[in-house]
């Protein structure tokens, strides 16, 4: 979405989605951080990386708001 380039990547973290995705279709937007580092108080992302999963976000909303 968005033109950006993706991959599709399975998560078995405990990310709240997991508990959702009982009930609901459920998917995660991971955007790229410096070194990889997640979940540590070194994460750092650039504005633009930011932007472009905000981007991507708001797309999805609306296609799923006018199903």
């Amino acid at each position: 979405m968005a033109g950006y380039p993706y991959i599709h990547i399975p998560s078995g973290a405990g990310h709240d989605a997991r508990y959702i995705a009982e009930i609901a279709p459920t998917g995660m937007i991971f955007i790229p951080c410096w070194r990889g580092l997640s979940h540590n108080e070194a994460e750092n992302a650039t504005s633009h990386d930011v932007a472009a999963g905000a981007q991507v976000l708001t797309n999805t909303l609306i296609v799923l708001a006018n199903r």
